[in-house]
C-alpha cells in the first residue's frame, strides 16, 4: 500500500485512522492473522500501536531526505526546512537516525532533486559507521 507523508501522520496520531487504515489493508488481504504482513511506518504512534497490538511485524520508517518535526512527523512539503537536498545534509541526518535506535528503516524518496546522490551519500556514510543491516546489498 503506498501512502503519502500526511496520511501517514494522521494515522500516527487518531486511533480511528490507524485503525482503519490497517482494517482496510487487511481486509482486502483477506486475512488478520497472517505472518508475512510487514507494516513500514512511523517509528511511534498509532499505526505502530495498532499494528503490533495485532501482532504483526513492524519497521519504523524515517526519511533522510525529509525535515521532520520532534515528534517524527515530516515537515509538510512547500515549508521551510520540508526537504533535504544536498547529499551531505541527507547522509549526516541517515547517520544521526540510524544510531538514535529509534528506526529500523530509512527511505530516500526517488522526486526529491538529486535524489541518486543522496541515496550513494547515504549508503556510503551507513557504511563507513557500520550501520548497515547486515546481508544489505
Amino acid at each position: 500500500m503506498a501512502r503519502t507523508a500526511r496520511s501517514t501522520d494522521d494515522a500516527a496520531r487518531d486511533p480511528a485512522i490507524a485503525e482503519a487504515v490497517i482494517d482496510g489493508v487487511l481486509g482486502s488481504l483477506g486475512s488478520t492473522a497472517d505472518p508475512c504482513i510487514l507494516w513500514v511506518g512511523p517509528a511511534r504512534g498509532e499505526l505502530w500501536t495498532r499494528a503490533r497490538k495485532l501482532g504483526h511485524a513492524y519497521l519504523r520508517e524515517a526519511f533522510a531526505d525529509r525535515g521532520m518535526h520532534p515528534d517524527g512527523s515530516l515537515i509538510p512539503r512547500g515549508q521551510p526546512g520540508a526537504l533535504i537536498d544536498t547529499p551531505a545534509r541527507a547522509a549526516a541526518q541517515a547517520r544521526s537516525l540510524a544510531r538514535s535506535g529509534e528506526v529500523d528503516t530509512l527511505c530516500v524518496h526517488s522526486d526529491t532533486p538529486g535524489a541518486l546522490d543522496i541515496a550513494r551519500a547515504v549508503r556510503a556514510a551507513l557504511q563507513d559507521a557500520g550501520l548497515l543491516a547486515s546481508g544489505a546489498p
